[in-house]
């Protein structure tokens, strides 16, 4: 029998409160968002038992319409919600459509771009704005409705270091207001400093909630559990002070007694520098008809090391990677695929040897089941049925999607969508593998195990190209950094290198992972990962 997306939930949240929704990829995180506000009852579908009621309303019985004057949901992906022409069009068209007075529909809209900064903006193109000024007008939208509660499904899930500060401080002023706030968020580096001692935090697991209490408590008393049991990601800061014994445990860099680290250690470099180029990218320029995004690129990328491509959204980082493997042709200069320029190999033998793992992974999708897709690249090379089937198997198993090989792949939560686009590259054996934001909806257990795969692909000789906006994963991960603002590289080298960049961190709106402020903050600015921290600390210990 299917194990059920929720598993006998109770749960109470109280008017003006702060709720943290926390759980692992897959756990029922945005099914529990839907139920509250029709969408699963009435859009979704499936078998629902129990009871909901949201202010008064069961949205069992209410349809979606008559749930909207109570409950705002904003989604992961602000492209899926917002459908018309300008961004004041945007943020009237809900108000409208409950036939609201004219007065007072456009009041609501003029206060709600003003409330979220985008009101010098009202006449704006939806489509010009960036990614984070998008998921603000989605917020801006909710507010306008001026329903009682605000539900947010991993609203920063697919933005920059700069939009997801820009969103956090909407949210910031959102609880100033005492509206009645849900949040599914596993950023929770940035979220840490906006809890506070009489907010929430909910952990999910496998459709059940499995902890519920205060920030404090949930974190620093349950914090282990968290990580190890429930695969979830902690603060780093808490992480940091768990794994060194220190307490009472702080929950981010503020609460932070320096006084109890003693540290001098130099990090190592994560791996020797190999200059054997397999892509060159020369002079490349890039448009889409209206002006170039992409401008002079350069720059080569190392035979079997990992690059990370790092910039804001709309930088061009995504148009890049669709250049590299061809499938976008540059308006200038050239690319160099192990020193024979691109675009005089033939697509097949490219195809064959870099593999593409898109940022939005249905864009891949071409059949009905998980198994189907995982096995399609090996049937159109008409392999064996025996090895076929064994293969499938093992990549079934080995990325955690065994129980939902008969779904289709539009069924799949984010992280599995994530995971089978993976499944379905990797199983080919590329010996280039460009992966466009891989940890977008990844738990923490699900993103230490892709660093694990990397390392192992790169040993075996697989040269790795990542675009992503996580920089805890980049610090992890990355040998060699390029930074991509405005279509231009304005840096490539080393990572611990661009972290003590301000101007270019700055000027790319990124931002340095948490413990490498607090190891700056203590001298020792090579530092960059939580694993370097604890071993310097563990050397200056022993010695």
């Amino acid at each position: 029998m299917e194990s059920p997306s929720l598993d006998r939930v109770n749960l109470e949240i109280n008017d003006g409160e702060f709720v943290l929704i926390v759980g692992a990829s897959g756990s029922g995180k945005s099914t529990l968002l839907f139920a509250l506000n029709g969408i699963l009852q009435h859009e979704i579908g499936g078998r629902i038992k129990g009871h909901i009621e949201v202010n008064g309303k069961n949205p069992t019985e209410k349809e979606v319409f008559e749930m909207a004057t109570t409950i705002s949901i904003v989604m992961q992906d602000p492209e899926v919600q917002l459908t018309q022409m300008t961004v004041f069009d945007e943020v009237v068209f809900g108000p409208e459509n409950l036939l609201r007075p004219k007065e007072e529909i456009i009041l609501a809209a003029e206060s709600a771009l003003k409330f979220v900064g985008l009101y010098e903006k009202k006449d704006c193109i939806v489509n010009e704005l960036s990614g984070g000024q998008k998921q603000r007008l989605a917020i801006a939208a909710a507010l306008a409705m001026n329903t009682e509660i605000i539900a947010m499904d991993e609203p920063t899930a697919h933005l920059d270091p700069k939009g997801t500060n820009e969103v956090f401080q909407v949210i910031k002023k959102l609880k100033e207001l005492k509206k009645t706030i849900i949040l599914v968020e596993h950023k929770v580096d940035n979220v840490i400093e906006l809890l506070d001692e009489d907010d929430r935090v909910v952990v999910l697991d496998n459709g059940k909630i499995v902890l519920n209490g205060r920030p404090r408590e949930i974190f620093a008393k349950h914090g282990r559990v968290m990580m190890d049991e429930f695969g979830l990601a902690l603060p780093q800061i808490v992480e940091l002070a768990l794994r060194l014994g220190i307490t009472p445990v702080p929950l981010h860099i503020g609460e932070v007694d320096c006084s109890k680290f003693d540290i001098n250690a130099i990090a190592s470099n994560r791996s020797s520098k190999n200059n054997i180029p397999i892509i060159t990218v020369k002079d490349l320029e890039f448009s889409y008809g209206n002006g170039n995004v992409l401008n002079g690129v350069n720059f080569t990328i190392p035979q079997g090391l990992t690059t990370v491509i790092v910039g804001q959204n709309g930088s061009g980082k995504s148009t890049l990677l669709q250049n590299i493997i061809g499938l976008l042709k540059p308006t200038k200069g050239k690319i160099l695929f192990n020193g024979v320029e691109l675009s005089s190999l033939d697509k097949k033998s490219v195809f064959r040897d870099i593999g593409y793992v898109f940022q939005y992974p249905e864009h891949q999708f071409v059949t009905k089941t998980v198994k189907d897709e995982i096995e399609y690249g090996l049937k159109i090379r008409n392999l064996d049925k025996s090895i076929i089937e064994s293969k499938s198997k093992e990549f079934l198993e080995m990325f955690g999607l065994e129980k939902t090989e008969d779904r289709h792949p539009l069924t799949l939560s984010m992280g599995e969508k994530r995971r089978l686009s993976f499944a379905t590259m990797l199983i080919l054996e590329p010996k280039v593998l460009i992966m466009d934001e891989p940890v977008i909806g990844q738990d923490r257990r699900r993103t230490q195990y892709l660093i694990k795969l990397i390392d192992k692909l790169k040993s075996q000789g697989i040269t790795i190209i990542i675009a992503t906006h996580d920089m805890n994963f980049l610090a992890q991960c990355a040998d060699n950094v390029i930074v991509i603002n405005e279509g231009k590289v304005i840096f490539q080298g080393d990572v611990v290198e661009l972290f003590n960049e301000k101007r270019i961190l700055t000027t790319a709106g990124l931002d340095d992972p948490p413990v490498h402020k607090l190891a700056t903050k203590l001298g020792c600015p090579e530092i960059i990962t939580i694993e370097q921290f604890c071993t310097c600390l563990a050397k200056q210990v022993v010695t």
